[in-house]
């Protein structure tokens, strides 16, 4: 965390010095941040919530834009895949689950409810 200038890795190392809850935590905090209520985040609500995340990042339009590819304001499985690597994922090594399966599971992570739509 401490070294690295990507801001992609640095939200992902942060998540991972919280241990297994790491992603799950963040996932609660930006539900808690969704703030008009529309389960997506907005750029200024992803902002907040990485900041009261604890990690105070000023490239924080770089890290959303690193995730977002196709630059439509949203995160979907498309747009992860490459930028997040799947390839280490236990279902994914034994082929239980395709890499669309794994990036989606990743999502869901930051669904919630009965509406999980993937973004």
């Amino acid at each position: 965390l401490q070294t690295s200038t990507d801001p992609l890795e640095r939200l992902r190392a942060a998540c991972l010095a919280r241990g297994a809850q790491g992603i799950k935590g963040l996932s609660i905090l930006f539900k808690i941040i969704d703030d008009d209520g529309n389960k997506k985040l907005s750029m200024d609500e992803f902002k907040k919530g990485v900041n009261e995340f604890g990690l105070h990042l000023t490239t924080i339009a770089k890290a959303f834009a690193k995730l977002d590819r196709n630059g439509d304001g949203q995160i979907t499985v498309d747009d992860l895949r490459g930028v997040y690597t799947v390839k280490s994922h236990p279902k994914y090594m034994n082929g239980e689950w395709s890499e669309d399966q794994v990036l989606r599971q990743f999502l869901d992570c930051f669904d919630y409810g009965i509406h999980k739509d993937g973004i």
